[in-house]
């Protein structure tokens, strides 16, 4: 098992059920989405191969762009007119990854619209997950690990 114990949905044992679980969760609860977005490394293993799925774009915000070959902290496929994105991450903990993509890629495109987050790790901080979407305003469904 690999040391970093979040990746466990993104095991080749688990890798199909978990992105078959987040497009369902995603194809239900956030009609109109045109864009799956993530940060970090988390982000970049899961957001495209879950965006292909959905036949939508993606969109990877870097964590910092120190030592990086591109200026641009978020990069994307594409950015559709009036983007509508769901964030995905294995965990939400204190907001700041899913603040920090909200800045990010309002810097980039001003006209994006987040509809809600989706986490394919559950923790036993679930409820302070909830407490987070309430913050944020936004739906947060996950999916269990």
């Amino acid at each position: 098992m690999s040391h970093v114990s979040y990746l466990h949905g993104l095991t080749p044992k688990n890798w199909n059920k978990t992105l078959e679980e987040l497009a369902l969760k995603i194809t239900l609860h956030h009609e109109g989405c045109n864009i799956i977005a993530g940060r970090g490394m988390s982000g970049a293993m899961i957001v495209p191969a879950l965006a292909h799925r959905l036949n939508v774009d993606w969109c990877i915000v870097r964590k910092t762009i120190h030592d990086c070959h591109s200026g641009f902290r978020a990069e994307a496929s594409n950015w559709p007119d009036s983007p509508k994105i769901v964030f995905v991450d294995d965990i939400v903990d204190s907001g700041t990854t899913f603040r920090e993509t909200v800045r990010s890629v309002k810097e980039h495109c001003c006209g994006a619209e987040f509809l809600g987050l989706v986490m394919y790790y559950q923790t036993p901080g679930s409820i302070r997950q909830l407490n987070l979407s309430t913050i944020f305003n936004l739906p947060l469904t996950t999916i269990v690990r």
